[in-house]
């Protein structure tokens, strides 16, 4: 042994002698500034031991020297050994002065033999040990930590507490070592004892028929169930609802519990004193400043003459913090100089109600994009909605304004009259319309989100390619559609979504008895899915598709409501729009059906950093030019819906690509590189594409 210190310590002192310059820091003035070395470690790296004291070797590197700061650092690091299954580790060090103002701490590592538990023996686990081993106990080999063995005992006698052996007494595990084999075995010894189930439950004191009727459900709800100690404070919570629901504010409720240990029951004496009948007396409403008293009545569920009732309250609270105007809610009784009467207390926080905001963004076709807007939460005191919203682009420009009644005739159908003005160049004409509309919309349990809506816009569509022959027999019109929606969104994040799906159905129905110049129904849906396939690696599905079918006396179908494919958030390795057929002059023509598949592997690198691989697939239908050299498309109703449905799925054009996003507060900045394997020379279409702009493609 003291051969081996010898030969350590002269270790050491060579090591020391042998150090480079490079590696020895002075700091200014008469603080000493230690350089740390480290030696014996081989199973923990330097970076390791120094992440494990981290804390301590930052308070030595940035202040004084002080050895109590280099105990505890040699203490982490040992620390750190144990918790990897090194249980005879040790960490020692040495202090060599260097001068006035150097000091070097070596620190020495005996590690000793790692430790592998080989098996965990349940003692006495007569009716549980199966679920157990299954459950609590690591599947051996583990390594030997002391504290995860002792969490073992404490986690299961949280099991048979919950399983009904109160009486279960589980022993600190008992650790036999191998010798010479690195290995243990460990040894956990229970005394179940026996399983206790709810017996009978008996109320006494205030007790009415009326509420003893009551009373009887929760307890035939009760019996017979597994005890724990969990179940007196259930119990006393249930009685204490029932009372307060039938305006009893003040009920006092006991529960003792006499444990049977023959026969294995416990069985529940309820001592109830119910207090005073509470009516309520008035509604003090303190701290709405801009909301009416009416608005926050309205909400109430507790109001003067009715009795107190706990899910009175409950539903107080919910309908005022559904408003979105409150930060902060607070309802409370309050005593009156009348026995029997109390107050309802409500005290408020409004949010801020005026809201002004500036979003800037960016689009590979429209570029340069700039949104504003303003919103009024609080309008006229009474929780209804006003925005306007400004959009501005390189290719178009927008203004849209609304009101809206969250809370429409007093019910949870949410009202909305939205007038717009849209002007935008698209790649084959330029679309510029204004109109009204009114929209009903509900938000139903499940996170389905549905709406039925009227709108009527004035159309009007100019610089058309005349000499191409994209020409169209109603660039001038007015359009009315009835428009309905369903949609379920359990996406977990709006902007880098890791889990959920959102799906939807619409139908758009446009006649001239609504007071529309043209006759077609438009259906659209899909559905987008989220699923994490590890750490940070997310999985994208997507599929998109819509058709149209013009009736009556419609001939082909206008530019302005045909669909378009091709572009950063559909196949990126089309331009806008430029996917599918096209005019004499290259124009895409556009189609009365598409359809959408993509298929995305996304990253995430750091916080705020991610990349993604990608396909793409998508086509117009019908995606025969000839067909469609006029732009009505034809002028045969019946033979376009043929050649639609003929060519509903074919001539998909694809995209491989790959593209890195920075997320940023308004979505992430995307910039996507896409291959089109299959270029089609005919239609002149590009080998790739490049998509810079804000959002995911879906």
């Amino acid at each position: 042994m003291k051969l081996s210190r010898l030969l350590q310590a002269l270790f050491i002192l060579i090591s020391i002698i042998l150090l480079p310059a490079k590696d020895i820091c002075a700091r200014e003035g008469n603080e000493l500034q230690p350089v740390f070395f480290f030696q014996g470690n081989t199973a923990l790296s330097e970076k390791e031991l120094r992440d494990a004291a981290h804390y301590e070797l930052q308070s030595l590197e940035t202040g004084a020297y002080r050895q109590s700061a280099v105990d505890d650092a040699a203490f982490m690091m040992e620390l750190a050994y144990r918790n990897a299954g090194y249980p005879e580790a040790h960490v020692s060090y040495s202090l060599i002065d260097q001068g006035e103002r150097e000091k070097h701490v070596v620190f020495a590592v005996q590690e000793g033999p790692k430790i592998l538990v080989s098996e965990v023996i349940l003692e006495g686990a007569d009716q549980l040990g199966s679920s157990l081993q299954a459950t609590i106990i690591k599947k051996p080999p583990f390594p030997y930590i002391k504290k995860q063995l002792e969490s073992f005992s404490s986690d299961i006698a949280g099991v048979y507490a919950g399983e009904g052996f109160i009486d279960a007494a589980v022993q600190p595990p008992r650790v036999f070592f191998h010798a010479g084999e690195n290995l243990a075995t460990v040894t956990i010894s229970i005394k179940e004892g026996v399983r206790y189930t709810v017996g009978a439950i008996s109320f006494a004191g205030d007790v009415s028929r009326e509420q003893h009727d009551i009373l009887q459900k929760v307890s035939s709800d009760l019996s017979g169930k597994t005890y724990y100690y969990r179940q007196k404070l259930l119990l006393k919570s249930k009685v204490t609802e029932i009372y307060g629901n039938l305006g009893f504010s003040d009920a006092e409720i006991d529960v003792e519990a006499d444990r049977h240990e023959e026969e294995g029951v416990v069985d529940l004496n309820v001592r109830i004193q119910s207090g005073t009948l509470c009516l309520i007396n008035d509604v003090v409403v303190k701290g709405n400043i801009r909301t009416g008293r009416k608005f926050i009545m309205d909400r109430m569920r507790l109001l003067p003459g009715n009795a107190y009732s706990l899910t009175a309250r409950r539903d107080s609270f919910r309908n005022l913090y559904q408003s979105g105007l409150f930060s902060r809610i607070d309802i409370a009784l309050a005593d009156t100089e009348t026995a029997g009467k109390k107050d309802v207390i409500v005290e408020l926080e409004e949010k801020p109600a005026q809201q002004l905001y500036v979003e800037p963004g960016w689009g590979s076709y429209e570029l340069l994009r700039l949104k504003a807007g303003y919103r009024d939460s609080n309008l006229f005191a009474s929780g209804k909605v006003f925005r306007m919203d400004t959009g501005m682009s390189v290719k178009g420009r927008s203004v849209e304004a609304g009101f809206i009644d969250p809370w429409l005739f007093g019910t949870s159908v949410t009202g909305d009259i939205p007038f717009h003005y849209r002007y935008r160049e698209e790649p084959g004409f330029t679309l510029e319309n204004s109109g009204v509309g009114f929209y009903l919309s509900k938000k139903f349990p499940q996170k389905v989100f549905a709406n039925i809506g009227y709108e009527y816009s004035s159309n009007l569509i100019s610089d058309i390619d005349l000499e191409a022959g994209a020409f169209s027999s109603e660039d001038n019109y007015n359009k009315a559609s009835v428009i309905m929606q369903v949609i379920r969104d359990t996406r977990n994040d709006l902007f880098f979504p890791s889990s959920g799906y959102r799906g939807y159905a619409s139908v758009e129905v446009s006649t001239p008895f609504l007071g529309s110049e043209l006759s077609y129904m438009r259906l659209t849906g899909g559905a987008r899915y989220f699923h994490s396939l590890g750490k940070s690696l997310i999985l994208g599905l997507r599929y998109s598709t819509g058709i149209l079918f013009p009736y009556g006396n419609q001939e082909g179908i206008p530019l302005g409501e045909r669909f378009y494919n091709g572009g950063e958030n559909s196949v990126r390795s089309f331009s806008e729009s430029s996917l599918g057929p096209v005019d004499k002059g290259g124009e895409p023509l556009g189609g009365a059906a598409f359809n959408i598949f993509n298929i995305e592997l996304r990253k995430k690198f750091t916080s705020n950093l991610a990349g993604s691989l990608f396909i793409d697939l998508g086509n117009i239908s019908p995606n025969s030019s000839e067909l469609l050299d006029d732009a009505t498309l034809a002028t045969d109703n019946s033979a376009l819906t043929r050649a639609t449905l003929s060519d509903y799925f074919r001539d998909m054009r694809p995209a491989l690509g790959c593209g890195v996003q920075y997320l940023l507060p308004v979505g992430p900045a995307r910039l996507d590189f896409a291959w089109n394997p299959d270029r089609d020379n005919d239609r002149d279409e590009d080998s790739f594409s490049v998509h810079f702009s804000i959002g995911m493609a879906f």
